[in-house]
């Protein structure tokens, strides 16, 4: 008898225990029914990559499934993939250059507008902004961005160099001092020409772009000397700094650009329609990476322009460029300029460009 008391006592007090357990407040981040704490996210930079492993260190509570892309153009070509079938991710690294229209036309993914901080909205730079906008809506998070650059081997030159039109720099090109652009040659090639020029003028400035001076090995040739200037981008900086050390004297150059419009090059945070992720998941999420230490921490591990002025202007981002005046120059240029407009066009543009 006393051991059937004592057994039933204990199953009284296991069952008062989890009742009161179940009492317990949850944190509001997994408690939510419209959606789950599980996270999946597509990326294909390594400074976001490395955001979402230290969220994920700092919110052990939300579980991410983080798929890492080889580069821009494969993530955009795999969401397509499984934006066809239905199974696209919660949210998705996106390329601001082209790739994210058709995406916005069908309506895949969604405005993030209200998951964008007031801060962060009012400091926005108009360049990224508007390639990841239309219609008064924002579809995608910039953050950051990068611009073309001229890259100048100073043991080639005895003057300093004075570019300032695609035709100055095509002037400087001999066979001891060639110049050589890389794999994103149809970037630079849609900021040098002038976006209203006529068909003629435009075949007559199309001349100036010689398929020789694009090529896979254009950054390898730099670094061994054997060019006069690289056409690259910003983003090639301290890769460049990295690979020429103490070789031969080289310095970064403002880009020649043909009008007060700049096209960059960047990445923004899209959210998929289709998303199994509560709100309050992501906006946990999108709240980490609009903190300006962390936009920090991406654009100079990305050797990026920040997304926004408060830390693109700041003297903590600015400082780590003291020594390359031309590219602080580029910064500030950049934020100053009126970006392109997300149209329907890009990709078809970028096609055309490329097979040029």
């Amino acid at each position: 008898m006393k051991r059937t008391l004592f057994i039933s006592s204990i199953i009284v007090i296991f069952l008062i225990g989890i009742y009161l357990f179940g009492l317990k407040p949850k944190p509001a981040i997994q408690s939510q029914e419209n959606g789950s704490s599980t996270l999946t996210i597509w990326v294909y930079s390594s400074m976001l990559s490395n955001r979402v492993e230290e969220y994920k260190k700092e919110n052990p509570e939300v579980v991410i499934f983080m798929k890492k892309m080889k580069s821009a153009e494969h993530l955009v070509e795999e969401l397509k993939l499984a934006n066809s079938s239905g199974n696209t991710p919660d949210m998705a690294e996106i390329p601001s250059l082209h790739g994210i229209f058709p995406f916005v036309e069908d309506q895949s993914i969604m405005p993030v507008d209200e998951y964008v901080e007031e801060e962060f909205a009012a400091s926005l730079i108009e360049v990224i902004k508007v390639r990841f906008s239309t219609n008064e809506n924002l579809y995608a998070l910039p953050l950051g961005y990068e611009v073309p650059i001229l890259y100048v081997n100073r043991n080639k030159y005895k003057d300093k160099l004075n570019i300032q039109t695609l035709q100055d720099l095509w002037e400087k090109s001999d066979s001891k001092k060639i110049i050589l652009a890389d794999a994103m040659y149809p970037w630079y090639k849609l900021n040098m020409l002038p976006p209203d020029l006529s068909e003629t003028d435009q075949s007559k400035d199309e001349d100036l772009f010689f398929s020789e001076y694009s090529s896979m090995m254009a950054l390898t040739d730099f670094v061994n000397g054997h060019a006069g200037v690289l056409i690259s981008s910003s983003s090639k900086l301290h890769l460049l700094e990295k690979l020429i050390g103490s070789t031969f004297t080289w310095e970064p150059m403002a880009f020649p650009s043909s009008s007060e419009r700049l096209l960059v090059n960047g990445s923004g945070l899209s959210v998929f329609q289709n998303r199994d992720a509560s709100k309050e998941t992501i906006q946990s999420f999108f709240s980490y990476v609009q903190e300006k230490d962390v936009i920090l921490k991406m654009s100079v591990e990305g050797t990026l322009i920040p997304p926004i002025k408060t830390v693109a202007e700041s003297e903590q981002y600015i400082s780590h460029f003291r020594q390359y005046p031309a590219y602080q120059l580029s910064i500030k240029q950049s934020i100053g300029k009126q970006g392109f407009d997300l149209t329907s066009e890009d990709e078809k543009r970028w096609n055309q460009v490329t097979d040029e």
